[in-house]
């Protein structure tokens, strides 16, 4: 995935770091999931993931610039605001294991990177438990 040509990517310390905001608030959120919060990361991660399809296939420049950008501000929200929901820290654990800012075939073989999906799918199956 491509997210610009000529702009700096979202490095993994940006990455790690929203992660660990929001994984570490995963008990708070279970606190207080009688509030309901709104939470914008299942939003944002579905609108990153049609911009990510689009800008993959897109062939013209300029839009290819417009799209990257989008891209890369959802990424950045996606990253670096923290969850208020167990919903929201699942998206950001799935916009995290689609998007290293490599292709997947260029990603490490470490079990680091396979713990992301295990991890979203976990909370995925314990949500009900949680709340």
């Amino acid at each position: 995935m491509k997210i610009s040509r000529n702009k700096q990517q979202i490095n993994r310390r940006c990455m790690l770091a929203g992660l660990t905001a929001s994984t570490a608030s995963v008990g708070a959120i279970a606190s207080t999931a009688s509030a309901k919060p709104v939470d914008p990361h299942v939003e944002w991660f579905d609108q990153w993931k049609e911009l990510s399809n689009q800008i993959d296939v897109c062939d013209d420049d300029s839009a290819f610039d417009v799209l990257g950008e989008k891209l890369r501000g959802l990424s950045l929200k996606i990253c670096t605001t923290e969850a208020t929901s167990i919903k929201g820290v699942i998206a950001q654990l799935q916009w995290f294991d689609s998007d290293f800012g490599e292709p997947a075939e260029e990603r490490p073989v470490d079990p680091f990177w396979g713990v992301l999906g295990v991890a979203a799918n976990s909370l995925h199956n314990i949500e009900g438990e949680l709340v």
